[in-house]
């Protein structure tokens, strides 16, 4: 038999894994929609940001590069 560590028999299955807010029945993700929308806005942010500094360092490198 399989023994189970505490912090998961005392935590509800349908709660949310980051905040603890309790979780809709027919949520198939381990967060809640509140927790879901804030990362998502992270990992945009991020990624707006990283492509903006490849779009300016992309045009540098070919134009010092480009002839020898």
């Amino acid at each position: 038999m399989k023994v189970m560590n505490r912090k998961f028999i005392e935590k509800n299955e349908n709660t949310c894994k980051k905040c603890g807010e309790p979780l809709r029945s027919t949520n198939r993700r381990g967060i809640c929609d509140s927790c879901r929308r804030k990362r998502t806005k992270a990992i945009r942010e991020t990624l707006g940001a990283s492509f903006v500094i490849a779009l300016a360092v992309i045009p540098g490198v070919k134009h010092l590069g480009g002839k020898k």
